[in-house]
Protein backbone atom coordinates (compact mmCIF):
# COMPACT_ATOMS: atom_id res chain seq x y z
CA UNK A 1 0.00 0.00 0.00
CA UNK A 2 1.44 3.38 -0.98
CA UNK A 3 1.94 6.15 1.67
CA UNK A 4 -0.37 8.99 0.57
CA UNK A 5 0.28 11.13 3.87
CA UNK A 6 0.92 14.35 2.86
CA UNK A 7 4.37 15.91 3.65
CA UNK A 8 2.72 18.50 6.41
CA UNK A 9 1.54 15.06 7.44
CA UNK A 10 4.76 13.65 7.96
CA UNK A 11 6.08 16.81 10.22
CA UNK A 12 7.22 16.63 13.80
CA UNK A 13 4.52 18.74 14.71
CA UNK A 14 1.44 17.79 12.84
CA UNK A 15 -1.37 18.20 14.99
CA UNK A 16 0.63 20.05 17.89
CA UNK A 17 -1.10 23.25 18.27
CA UNK A 18 1.45 24.71 19.95
CA UNK A 19 1.08 28.72 20.19
CA UNK A 20 5.27 28.79 20.68
CA UNK A 21 6.09 28.86 17.12
CA UNK A 22 4.77 32.40 17.33
CA UNK A 23 6.22 33.71 19.94
CA UNK A 24 8.25 36.78 19.43
CA UNK A 25 10.83 35.60 22.04
CA UNK A 26 13.58 34.03 20.31
CA UNK A 27 14.42 31.72 23.67
CA UNK A 28 10.74 30.25 23.04
CA UNK A 29 11.22 30.07 19.33
CA UNK A 30 14.89 28.20 19.92
CA UNK A 31 13.37 25.52 22.38
CA UNK A 32 10.43 24.78 19.65
CA UNK A 33 13.17 24.23 17.00
CA UNK A 34 15.26 22.01 19.45
CA UNK A 35 11.62 20.06 20.13
CA UNK A 36 10.50 20.61 17.23
CA UNK A 37 12.09 20.96 14.14
CA UNK A 38 15.29 19.28 15.06
CA UNK A 39 14.12 15.37 14.81
CA UNK A 40 11.59 16.81 11.91
CA UNK A 41 11.50 14.44 8.74
CA UNK A 42 11.14 16.64 6.47
CA UNK A 43 12.19 20.06 8.19
CA UNK A 44 13.70 20.65 4.53
CA UNK A 45 10.44 20.64 2.97
CA UNK A 46 9.17 23.52 5.83
CA UNK A 47 11.95 25.80 4.95
CA UNK A 48 11.54 25.86 1.17
CA UNK A 49 7.54 26.30 1.76
CA UNK A 50 8.45 29.49 4.27
CA UNK A 51 10.49 30.99 1.92
CA UNK A 52 8.26 30.56 -1.08
CA UNK A 53 5.21 31.76 0.94
CA UNK A 54 7.48 34.90 2.25
CA UNK A 55 6.72 33.37 6.03
CA UNK A 56 7.12 36.45 8.41
CA UNK A 57 6.51 34.88 11.43
CA UNK A 58 7.27 32.06 13.71
CA UNK A 59 9.23 28.94 13.49
CA UNK A 60 9.55 27.44 10.31
CA UNK A 61 12.16 24.68 8.91
CA UNK A 62 13.84 25.14 11.86
CA UNK A 63 14.68 28.68 11.79
CA UNK A 64 13.45 31.62 13.54
CA UNK A 65 11.48 34.86 12.10
CA UNK A 66 14.78 36.38 12.30
CA UNK A 67 16.83 34.14 10.80
CA UNK A 68 13.96 33.91 7.93
CA UNK A 69 13.74 37.26 6.99
CA UNK A 70 17.57 37.42 6.75
CA UNK A 71 18.02 34.72 3.94
CA UNK A 72 15.00 36.90 1.94
CA UNK A 73 16.82 39.62 1.98
CA UNK A 74 19.86 37.99 0.74
CA UNK A 75 20.79 38.79 -2.76
CA UNK A 76 21.14 34.92 -3.18
CA UNK A 77 17.62 34.41 -2.66
CA UNK A 78 16.78 37.34 -4.70
CA UNK A 79 18.38 35.49 -7.67
CA UNK A 80 17.15 32.46 -6.92
CA UNK A 81 20.30 30.94 -6.34
CA UNK A 82 19.70 29.60 -2.50
CA UNK A 83 19.73 26.11 -1.85
CA UNK A 84 18.12 24.84 1.38
CA UNK A 85 21.84 24.09 2.69
CA UNK A 86 23.08 27.57 1.85
CA UNK A 87 20.24 28.63 3.44
CA UNK A 88 20.93 27.39 7.22
CA UNK A 89 24.60 29.20 7.18
CA UNK A 90 22.87 32.63 7.57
Amino acid sequence: MANTLSWHEKAACDGSYDDRFFDNHISIQRAVIDEYCKRCPVMDLYLLDALEQAASIGVWGGMTAAELHKVQRSPKYRLGMLSVNSARVF
